[in-house]
């Protein structure tokens, strides 16, 4: 959740600047990583990872 907050404080960065795009990517990357916490606290497991679903089929 840490790496999480700290994407979301740089996102607003770009913001200031105008660089929007990079705004939102960072952004967009702080939501999936939340996300992927919060999978991992009520699951109690790591998250698939998209590259090993694919390998395995």
């Amino acid at each position: 959740m840490f790496e999480a907050e700290k994407d979301l404080e740089r996102a607003g960065k770009p913001l200031d600047l105008g660089d929007y795009s990079l705004s939102c990517f960072l952004s967009q990357q702080s939501i999936e990583k939340a996300l992927k916490a919060a999978i991992m606290v009520f699951a109690k497991d790591r998250p698939p990872h998209m590259t090993l679903q694919l390998s395995t089929h």
